[in-house]
């Protein structure tokens, strides 16, 4: 009798160890084969370099707001919870500064250009997303935000990657709409009304293949207020209102200077005058990227950390053209 109880118990044992690896492999088998597609596109002395990858996983952006997002934090939080469930993991929410344009080419043609500048060097991650819910996209995300400059160096760092759909910091999808944040210097808002938390210490820039400006009349945005603009002074911190007039002025000055006829050329001299070279006393300071989104031909055109003769260029599928 006392024989048929210990093969009874090890039999539940052995059969609760089978189910428990079968879920683990259920969760983690797409995650798996998404870590596992991570490419080198560049090979750069500097150690920061540009890479690609394509997200297999099956992820739920209504769950993540239902996570209850109260700050950044909580924001990072609830993103380790769908990416990376049951994993000991945690990311740090960062500061970081950013300009963003919209232009027009007189054949029609829409294009977004967009600086991302942050004090710590980064490599640049392209996160290709083809969620079933949603539309086919394509993203770029800091991988020192994920503490994963060389991804290919462990897989804890290539695990780490695995929430990149959610911490893009620019994209274009499949309808043509493109998407940049930036950052502002006002302190956040918190209401508790019972409804869904959206973070309001984030400004954005989106704009549609028809160029239809629906939340700002302004073509060209940095880290302050578009409303404001009277109260911001470049060179310098504006209280609240925020600051980056001089990287806006740069931008505007290069658009009005091409008239109604601003190709993509136009695109990258505005982006090259307005980006920044380190500051290590300003965090919003350093361009590590630099992008000319197409919203009409849905591609994407990158530059590492300033380096403007060597552009990368990915269609809306993730494809290096």
């Amino acid at each position: 009798m006392k024989k048929k109880s210990i093969k009874w118990i090890a039999g539940i044992l052995i059969g609760l160890i089978i189910v428990l690896l079968m879920a683990a492999w259920s969760i983690y088998y797409k995650r798996w084969a998404t870590a596992q597609s991570i490419e080198k596109i560049t090979e750069y002395e500097d150690g920061y370099d540009l890479y690609k990858i394509e997200i297999k996983y099956d992820y739920s952006l209504q769950d993540v707001i239902d996570y209850g997002i109260k700050d950044n934090q909580s924001f990072i939080d609830a993103i380790i919870a769908e990416s990376l469930p049951y994993l000991p993991v945690h990311i740090k929410a960062p500061n970081f500064g950013c300009s963003a344009f919209t232009a027009q080419e007189s054949d029609g043609t829409v294009r977004m250009g967009r600086n991302y500048d942050f004090k710590n060097d980064t490599s640049a991650m392209m996160v290709h997303c083809k969620p079933k819910d949603g539309y086919e996209s394509i993203g770029f995300t800091a991988l020192d935000n994920l503490q994963a400059n060389q991804p290919g160096e462990s897989m804890k760092k290539k695990l780490a990657c695995i929430t990149a759909p959610f911490i893009c910091l620019d994209g274009l999808n499949e309808k043509g709409v493109s998407i940049a944040v930036l950052t502002l210097d006002s302190e956040p808002v918190f209401q508790s009304r019972g409804k869904e938390v959206i973070g309001t210490t984030l400004a954005y820039d989106c704009e549609d293949e028809n160029r239809e400006m629906k939340v700002t009349k302004i073509d060209a945005i940095t880290n302050f207020y578009g409303a404001y603009i009277d109260r911001v002074e470049p060179n310098q911190k504006n209280g609240i209102y925020g600051h980056g007039r001089e990287r806006y002025d740069s931008i505007v000055k290069v658009l009005d200077e091409a008239g109604n006829d601003q190709t993509e050329q136009t695109v990258w001299d505005a982006l090259r005058a307005s980006s920044q070279d380190p500051n290590p006393n300003d965090v919003t300071s350093n361009t590590q990227w630099s992008i000319v989104y197409n919203n009409t031909e849905k591609t994407a055109k990158i530059a590492i950390r300033r380096k403007w003769n060597q552009v990368t260029e990915f269609d809306i599928g993730g494809k290096i053209k």
